[in-house]
């Protein structure tokens, strides 16, 4: 790949199949599996046993066609390209790290390129430390990285260092080393890069990083320094932006960009944590449940080891409060800035008959006085203009001196009643009995300026980018007029929705104008500017939210942070609205994200500089009762809250009557497991129970016992023993939960295997137990009394119930389905799958009655279906991400999944092109790298028509793989063809490519569905746009 400089973004230059159908793959989680010439003229591939396949790359970046060494090292624990200045080698050199006899060795081997040919190298060192798994390259040689030790090794010298949690020079005598407090396993090196010659970093599987130092004087010397701790990476990048910045890629925890530091900080590390970037992988288990805000929420099992976590998720973005206080009543709200500052300090409120002036000093916030203010009635708009504060009543204009907070000027000769107000820069408007004035403020004084009758009542105002907008009663329209001499240049109508507020904003690339509505609907248009001075509005959409009427604000919102330190700051349209949400702008296109947060009825920026450390955009919000401070944590798709709890957890369950969560943990290897009682409001462990030593926590659940009345947290055991191929011996662990949060074991039960799964059904206790399922009933009294037992396969590691039925999944991809005979207190088998799969799987759960979703090892996702006893695969697709678990949900708010994005009073020529997808049928799936997706039912119709613009898109060749390939599912013995379904992410190309692409790829969708309709009878023509297609497929991407 190169990056395109004209049009930034990465160009794929070439491209070889590196596939091969025969042999022994290599476990990749030994090491990576490619490695670079030190010229960068060469690659070498480890992907078969006993083969290496190596690479000439052009030096226009094309790709030489691979040929095929032959080692007899196997298995390979790591390899790299050699300096061949330092080995004395006139060819290109491979080092290879392999165990063999409970050894470690180090071998080299020099290729000739030309004759595409292996010889065993000079250099070699056998017995090298036993845990050494990784090797790099260095000027001056070749490291090699164990758990205890650090060696370098040329054909002249052989130096060693051990690893420590001390800053530590070279010991001739490695007996004498300093002790190391830390653990056998948690030394050892799982990722280095080179900052240059002399200088290394590298990192533990405990995230800890040392710097390495090798220098020359009669010997070469090496000096190990720690510098900190990050995440456990799966990668080191040294991105040589200066100051020196580290990129650390996690697959177990959030990837970070780290600074190097010239001098330690506070916490005695010499690095600081730039940035963090969200990594959910790899993804254990999840629960999705109903979150605060009325929408629903996942909280998943993330990570792993010191980097496991709870995470939180929901649609749209967070919000996080700093301080609050009850506050009911609240008419209106606005921030003003200090005298001669840039932050806001003060917020005034206005109150039915009253307005109150609030200032924050020493995080406090308390009820100050302005003379200058009228206080003995609500205020309409205050704001700051320039130098001065200003506040519009219904009885006039008062401007203030911010320093004296006194009365500098005031305006309130008007023949009636001001009803809205507004102001922005030198401007002031306001509207007195359905005539329009605007003011300027000149010399710190207010200037009347222009007046029109506006022929109705305005409802609403406001002044942006030098045009004044004004919503009328009567008349449902929006006017857009020059704020200098009130000429209108722009007027659209919102239908029979009232105006209630509106607002003109520039997103930089674009600008939109936006209407809240009364009836809880906001009206979008594109602006552009048309002859005569004029403006156009075009492309209208309308927004179904909440039901209360809309106010609208545009806010400032961080997003990212550059290497180099620097924030990027956007915009963003915020809707106060009992479903409060905010628009932004995505490549000229608008986009919408819910906001979690109930209720809103005013918002306002207050950045005050106690508060600027944490975040520069920082909020007042006004809700139902309260009156809160806080900031939204980027506009985004998803928001992810992060509670760390140092250990990995691997399964989740929700105990509603509590409102906690029950969670295993692995806490790593010498201690226990545990089960962790998490409250589900601050996300704080409130109880811990440790397991047995060498016992492990496989699989949690609650259960619901009618006879008791009391719902418990299941957990399903395994003892593990060395000599044991499989576990003999395990238990099933009752809890119960005390309102005062106590975690109590009410009863036990041995069982002669691991739990794998264990769930509630139909009022009894069901448990897969090796090649078994179990069910059990509540004893009166308590305890658990073995019902029915039913052998089905060689290890039952998947269960899901619906109903009556249970679905058993095989480690080996054999599904069977079951159901329960109380007559004889027996299962009877009611569907097998004949077939034994490819991979081994993952879940699988139960769709509908005759309906299953299988996920497998091999990142295959199957559907099958109950014919005749027999389940048949009707569906399948290689996703290329395993899927860990299912769980049925959505996350998308119900309330605006059918309206958004649809143009306001349009139609499609054809009904079949309409997609009201019903997502209370939906299921998530989370996969071992990190990802959440979703899979949905559709129609028939709805099938048909996305079929036919994915095929579209497929057949237009967008990207570089070939399509099919890409989700064809492959192991040594089959591969798996995908069919019958709909790639979410294939659809979701269409908004973005080239406009170009899209018009070929409408022709081809209008001339298909024209066929089919001609065929069926009908020659009405199918007249789909652009802009149809992208309104339409938008629904597509706010499934998740």
């Amino acid at each position: 790949m190169e990056w395109n400089q004209v049009n930034p973004g990465l160009k794929q230059v070439s491209r070889l199949d590196l596939s091969e159908p025969i042999g022994v793959p290599v476990d990749l989680e030994r090491h990576s599996p490619m490695a670079m010439s030190q010229d960068q003229t060469l690659m070498a591939f480890h992907f078969i046993q006993g083969q290496i396949k190596i690479v000439k790359i052009n030096v226009d970046g094309t790709l030489k066609h691979p040929f095929t060494l032959r080692l007899e090292e196997f298995p390979i624990n790591d390899f790299c390209f050699v300096n061949e200045d330092a080995f004395k080698t006139k060819s290109p050199t491979l080092a290879i790290l392999y165990p063999q006899d409970k050894l470690v060795h180090l071998k080299t081997y020099c290729i000739n390129v030309e004759k595409k040919t292996i010889v065993e190298g000079a250099f070699s060192q056998n017995n090298v430390e036993n845990a050494a798994r990784k090797i790099a390259p260095a000027p001056s040689g070749i490291f090699i990285f164990g758990s205890q030790l650090i060696s370098h090794l040329n054909p002249t010298s052989v130096r060693t260092i051990p690893i420590t949690d001390f800053t530590t020079t070279e010991n001739a005598d490695t007996s004498q080393r300093h002790e190391d407090p830390v653990s056998f396993e948690d030394t050892s090196i799982v990722a280095w890069c080179a900052v240059d010659d002399t200088r290394f970093l590298l990192s533990n599987s405990s995230g800890k990083l040392y710097g390495l130092t090798i220098t020359r004087k009669e010997k070469y010397e090496l000096k190990l320094e720690a510098l900190g701790y990050t995440s456990v990476p799966s990668t080191l990048s040294w991105t040589g932006i200066d100051p020196g910045t580290l990129y650390v890629g996690s697959g177990t925890g959030d990837s970070m960009l780290v600074q190097m530091l010239t001098s330690p900080n506070e916490e005695d590390q010499w690095i600081n944590i730039q940035e963090s970037y969200c990594n959910l992988g790899p993804i254990m288990d999840f629960a999705v449940v109903d979150a605060p805000s009325g929408s629903s929420q996942i909280v998943s099992c993330s990570g792993s080891g010191k980097d496991g976590s709870l995470r939180v998720i929901q649609k749209g973005i967070g919000f996080t409060e700093i301080a609050s206080m009850d506050l009911a009543g609240v008419q209106g709200m606005w921030s003003l800035k200090g005298p001669n500052s840039i932050h806001e300090r003060f917020v005034v409120l206005s109150f039915v008959g009253i307005t109150k002036l609030l200032e924050l000093q020493s995080d406090e916030v308390t009820e100050t006085e302005a003379n200058g203010f009228t206080t003995d009635t609500g205020s309409l708009w205050c704001a700051d203009v320039q130098d001065r504060w200003i506040q519009i009543t219904s009885h006039g204009i008062n401007l203030v001196n911010p320093e004296t907070r006194e009365l500098a000027m005031s305006l309130d000769d008007f023949e009636s009643n001001v009803t809205v107000g507004t102001s922005s820069g030198e401007w002031v408007a306001c509207s007195i009995s359905g005539a329009l004035r605007t003011f300027q403020l000149k010399s710190k004084e207010l200037v009347p300026k222009c007046g029109k009758d506006m022929g109705h009542e305005v409802s609403c105002l406001s002044i942006s980018s030098n045009y004044c907008l004004a919503g009328l009663w009567d008349e449902h329209i929006v006017s857009i007029l020059d704020v200098a001499s009130l000429l209108e240049v722009g007027t659209v109508s919102t239908g029979l929705s009232l105006p209630r507020s509106v607002l003109l904003h520039d997103f930089g690339e674009s600008q939109f104008l936006f209407c809240g509505l009364g009836d809880g609907g906001v009206i979008t248009w594109s602006v552009e500017q048309a002859t005569g001075g004029k403006l156009s509005m075009t492309d209208e959409r309308k927004v179904n939210l909440g039901t209360q009427p809309v106010t609208l604000k545009a806010i400032k919102t961080t997003t990212q942070q550059t290497a180099r330190g620097q924030k990027i700051t956007e915009t963003a349209v915020f809707v106060c609205s009992d479903k409060p949400a905010a628009f932004f702008s995505q490549k000229k296109r608008l986009q919408i994200s819910h906001v979690n947060l109930g209720s809103v009825a005013m918002v306002s920026p207050f950045n005050t500089p106690s508060l600027l450390e944490q975040n520069e955009n920082h909020l007042v919000v006004i809700t139902t009762n309260s009156f809160a401070i806080g900031y939204i944590n980027g506009i985004q798709k998803l928001d992810v809250r992060t509670y760390a709890l140092g250990k990995g957890p691997t399964a989740i369950t929700r105990h509603r009557p509590s409102g906690t969560y029950g969670v295993l943990c692995e806490e790593g290897k010498m201690k226990p497991n545990t089960v962790q009682l998490i409250s589900g409001v601050n996300w704080e462990s409130l109880a811990s129970w440790k397991l047995d030593p060498e016992e492990l926590a496989l699989s949690i659940s609650t259960v619901f016992f009618p006879d008791d009345g009391c719902e418990y947290l299941a957990v399903g055991t395994s003892y593990t023993g060395d000599e044991e191929e499989e576990p003999k011996s395990g238990r099933i662990l009752i809890f119960k939960i005390y309102e005062s949060s106590k975690l109590s074991l009410v009863a036990e039960k041995d069982v002669c295997g691991a739990v794998y799964k264990i769930t509630e059904y139909n009022g009894c206790l069901l448990a897969a137990v090796n090649g078994t399922i179990q069910m059990y009933k509540w004893q009166e009294g308590g305890g658990l009394s073995l019902e029915a037992q039913q052998a089905c396969h060689l290890t039952a590691i998947s269960l899901n119930v619906k109903g009556d039925l249970i679905l058993v999944g095989d480690l080996w991809r054999s599904v069977s389905l079951f159901c329960y005979k109380a007559v004889d207190s027996s299962f009877e088998e009611v569907a097998y799958d004949q077939k034994t799969r490819n991979g081994t799987l993952m879940d699988a759960v139960i769709e509908d009655d005759d309906t299953f979703l299988l996920a497998d090892y091999t990142s295959l996702v199957t559907l099958s279906q109950s014919e005749d006893r027999r389940l048949v695969t009707s569906g399948k697709i290689n996703l290329g991400n395993t899927v860990n678990v299912f769980r049925k949900g959505t996350l998308i708010h119900q309330e605006a999944s059918t309206s958004h994005n649809v143009p306001h009073g349009h139609q499609y020529a054809d009904p079949a092109t309409t997609l009201p997808i019903d997502t209370s049928r939906s299921w998530i799936f989370g996969t071992v790298n990190g990802a959440f997706g979703i899979a949905t039912p559709l129609s028939a119709s709805q099938f048909a028509f996305l079929d036919t613009i994915q095929q579209a898109i497929i057949n237009e060749s967008i990207g570089t793989l070939e399509y099919q390939q890409w989700r064809t599912a492959k192991d040594r013995k089959c591969v798996e063809l995908p069919f019958n379904y709909i790639d979410g992410e294939v659809i979701e190309m269409f908004v973005n490519i080239p406009s170009k692409q899209q018009e070929t790829i409408v022709k081809k969708v209008n001339a298909t569905l024209g066929e089919q309709k001609r065929k069926a009878g009908d020659s009405s023509p199918i007249t789909i746009t652009v802009q149809h297609l992208i309104d339409k497929l938008d629904q597509i991407t706010r499934l998740l």
